[in-house]
């Protein structure tokens, strides 16, 4: 029987064992936090993820934006153009980029709107950000490259695809990624929220 673990966040308790994982054949929803979740994924990938086979856990983490500009800002390159940079994040899946630059003759600082906008090549595991046209985008794009450039994130042209398995430094959490199936990422402002859902297969 395939074992259903819904929403990370919110739903009714569930009867689980001292290792977090809900009791086998019955369908019911596990009730945890992020870390929770993550810790007993971890625990789980150890054993190759047996106890939990033909699980699916779909998943609704908030991100503030401050989480996500300090992520940004941690990733810049030392010595680069850019020296700072942030994120306003806003109401309908738009955001705007500020950056700070260090170069002449590039303005001191620059404010890129952008939007989260999937397209029919976009794959279930990845989230695709449509820089927009306009102002100074041209010039800027290739510094914006540089200081954004990391595992994970890819340009072309205008458009930023992001995916997050490829962001993943410790093997058990790569584990946990290649369980992903679909992943979406919507704002409000200040804060971004991320939809998922994982899927273990069947052993």
């Amino acid at each position: 029987m395939r074992r259903r673990a819904k929403s990370i966040l919110a739903g009714r308790d569930s009867h689980v064992n001292p290792a977090g994982i809900p009791s086998p054949g019955v369908e019911r929803n596990l009730r945890m936090d992020a870390s929770g979740l993550l810790e007993v994924l971890r625990h789980e990938s150890t054993e190759g993820f047996k106890r939990i086979a033909g699980s699916r856990v779909e998943g609704t983490l908030p991100i503030p934006g401050t989480a996500i500009a300090r992520a940004l800002r941690e990733g810049l390159p030392r010595g680069g153009p850019v020296t700072a940079v942030d994120i306003a994040l806003q109401a309908g899946n738009r955001a705007v980029l500020l950056l700070a630059i260090d170069r002449f003759p590039f303005p001191r600082t620059v404010e890129l709107p952008l939007a989260i906008e999937r397209s029919a090549d976009t794959p279930e595991d990845a989230i695709d950000l449509q820089l927009m046209p306009g102002g100074l985008l041209r010039i800027v794009l290739p510094l914006v490259s540089s200081a954004l450039n990391r595992p994970g994130v890819t340009f072309h042209g205008n458009r930023v695809r992001i995916v997050p398995r490829e962001m993943l430094d410790r093997a058990d959490d790569r584990a946990i990624a290649g369980l992903l199936r679909s992943i979406r990422l919507r704002t409000a402002p200040g804060t971004a929220t991320l939809d998922f859902a994982l899927e273990v297969p069947d052993a």
